[in-house]
């Protein structure tokens, strides 16, 4: 009965002798020199008994025997193991599946066995067919052949146990071997990955850059790193390529698994750039000091420190401590250091820029920075902190100052109309030119005088009556600014008035003493004149803002009145509206002006404040609040509100 019978034998002439054996017993053969060559074979031949040589290059017969078990077309198929190594391989070549076994020696003895296989009916079970037993030389044969296969096998399970996937590819890009690291890093059993084209395992975009690596026929190693991994059935590989010498274009490659490694790197960046962003926008400015030098700062730090944003090189901490500051914020860095315990959070002033002066607030964690001790910071600027709560503590200290003197009031009002009433009953029938009158009459003067100082008095203490009533604020500050120019010709004044004002509802008659008053110490400010800018502005005033005056929120109307003159510090600037402080000599003022000043305005429900700076000239702003009535003659609706928080 012809049979149809493959030939798989890296020996050619071994193939020639048993393929004109078997055809000439009338069947037909096919044969190939490899297993990459028998596998091409079976896209178009499907054979009934295959001949497998056992030691071949490009996918050996073991390897070759699995898959032919697994190809359905092939499952009634007789296979038949060709080894030199029958005898030492016996039991691994049961295990294959194989259903017969020849040993390979004389070609005539070959010869006889094969025709046996052909003639005889066989069953599934695995049998020996064998010649006579080998004599002494045949022997040291086998001995040289079982320590070959010893060393090939402990070879075998050095390459089995590794994790990398490691791959033998033929010259035309299959692959020919492949170790167990292979199957588990492409997810496929051994028999599925043989014969395999290599690029076609991977994500469609890396098969042309795995193509050319492969096609390079440079006897140089090449490697594609974790830096640009491949893509391999959702893991991502590195791979190195190496080719060896000889062996007509075929490689080793080497593929690592870096998919936990490369998501590891993804979190870890993942949240390095979390914490960055929370690092580079937060409110507070974060710095390390070490060696007393300010190193690796966040933006704030760098704004808060005026430092380069392209290149903020390390500038000394204590350079930007306020002088007066520096000995206690260095202790305190000294113990920070000297892991001492300390208070964590403290306030102090630094130097900003220009000489600016801000409060901030530091909080100092001890760490390690680059194997050397130092100190995490986090500064926080407390300056508007600072001016709320300073705002808030004169305002109740004023508040304090306002019943006291609106009681003392009282009392030397009551004290003065007394002293009025005796002196004009003693008056009274006197000769007007007798020196008692005279003396009389100057008691008359300083009660006058007693009576303006009750009333300033007053004016503070918020108890003086007044007359509110609709009131453009640009018309009354133009006849203010008329008033004062025909007097003050060595002043220069500038006015801004905002078109559309809003109305206010004040004492007219009030506001303008308030707004002379202003004007008159901006001119003794300027003894060698100077220039007076008077401003108006449609405004709206934030919670945060009006909270520390005791006003409401909303629209308000500001009048600004700023000088070029000689400007006052920080301590004279902090007492400017108590009463009776002045900075003048004794006879020149009472020091009840501007305390008169800032009472009108908290009468009227607004907010007084003053800003200066020594040889920098003063502002004065008046914060009124804006009627609902709208203003008479309104221009075109320039109406700008802007919001200060």
């Amino acid at each position: 009965m012809t049979k149809k019978i493959l030939l798989v034998d890296n020996d050619r002439f071994i193939l020639e002798v048993i393929s004109d054996l078997l055809t000439k017993e009338g069947h037909e053969v096919s044969t190939a020199e490899d297993g990459l060559s028998a596998l091409d074979v079976l896209e178009v031949f499907t054979p009934d008994i295959i001949f497998v040589d056992m030691v071949m290059p490009n996918i050996d017969g073991k390897r070759l025997c699995r898959i032919l078990r697994k190809m359905e077309v092939l499952k009634n198929a007789y296979i038949v193991s060709l080894s030199a190594t029958a005898i030492e391989d016996l039991g691994e070549i049961e295990a294959l599946g194989v259903n017969a076994s020849i040993a390979k020696g004389p070609l005539d003895q070959m010869a006889k066995e094969i025709l046996g296989v052909l003639g005889q009916s066989w069953d599934t079970s695995s049998q020996l067919l064998g010649g006579k037993t080998p004599q002494s030389e045949a022997i040291r044969q086998r001995r040289i052949t079982r320590e070959l296969l010893l060393g090939m096998r402990h070879l075998e399970v050095i390459l089995e146990q590794m994790d990398e996937g490691i791959f033998d590819i033929a010259s035309d890009g299959r692959i020919v071997y492949a170790n167990r690291g292979a199957s588990e890093v492409t997810g496929l059993p051994e028999e599925d990955v043989l014969g395999h084209y290599f690029p076609d395992l991977f994500a469609k975009d890396d098969r042309v850059r795995i193509a050319k690596f492969l096609e390079d026929e440079s006897d140089h190693a090449k490697r594609i790193s974790e830096e640009c991994p491949l893509s391999l059935h959702e893991k991502q590989v590195t791979m190195n390529v190496q080719p060896i010498p000889g062996d007509d274009g075929k490689v080793i490659v080497i593929l690592k698994d870096v998919t936990h490694q490369k998501e590891a790197e993804k979190a870890l960046k993942k949240s390095e750039e979390r914490y960055r962003l929370l690092f580079e926008n937060a409110n507070d400015a974060i710095f390390v000091l070490q060696e007393g030098m300010i190193k690796f700062p966040n933006k704030q730090a760098v704004e808060i420190f005026g430092l380069d944003r392209a290149d903020p090189a390390e500038i000394r901490f204590l350079d930007c401590v306020h002088p007066e500051e520096r000995d206690a914020v260095a202790e305190r860095y000294r113990r920070g250091l000297a892991g001492e315990e300390f208070s964590g959070t403290y306030a102090f002033r630094i130097l900003h820029r220009a000489y600016e002066e801000l409060w901030v607030e530091l909080n100092s964690v001890p760490i390690r920075w680059e194997e050397k001790p130092a100190i995490l910071s986090f500064l926080r600027d407390i300056t508007d902190k600072r001016r709320l709560e300073t705002h808030f503590h004169r305002s109740q200290r004023m508040a304090s100052i306002g019943t006291l003197a609106g009681g003392i009031a009282h009392e030397f009002n009551n004290l003065l109309m007394v002293i009025q009433a005796n002196a004009s009953l003693a008056l009274y029938g006197k000769d007007p030119s007798s020196p008692e009158c005279e003396r009389l009459r100057n008691i008359e003067g300083y009660v006058q005088k007693g009576a303006e100082m009750t009333r300033h008095l007053l004016a503070f203490a918020r108890e003086r009556r007044y007359r509110p009533e609709p009131t453009d604020l640009n018309q009354l500050l133009k006849r203010t600014e008329e008033l004062f120019v025909r007097t003050k010709k060595e002043i220069s004044v500038h006015p801004t008035y905002q078109k559309g004002i809003l109305m206010v509802e004040v004492d007219p008659v009030q506001i303008e003493q308030v707004l002379m008053s202003l004007c008159i110490n901006a001119w003794q400010a300027m003894p060698d004149g100077g220039a007076l800018f008077l401003e108006t502005k449609n405004i709206r005033l934030g919670r945060e803002f009006v909270h520390t005056y005791g006003v409401d929120p909303g629209r308000y109307v500001r009048i600004s009145v700023r000088d070029t003159g000689m400007g006052m510090d920080a301590r004279t600037l902090e007492k400017i509206f108590e009463p009776f402080f002045t900075t003048k000599t004794v006879g020149q003022g009472m020091g009840l002006g501007l305390a008169a000043a800032y009472g009108i305005i908290r009468n009227h429900g607004g907010i007084m404040d003053a800003s200066s700076e020594k040889t920098k000239g003063s502002t004065f702003n008046i914060y009124l609040p804006a009627s609902k009535q709208e203003s008479p003659g309104k221009e075109g609706g320039d109406r700008d509100q802007g919001l200060l928080l």
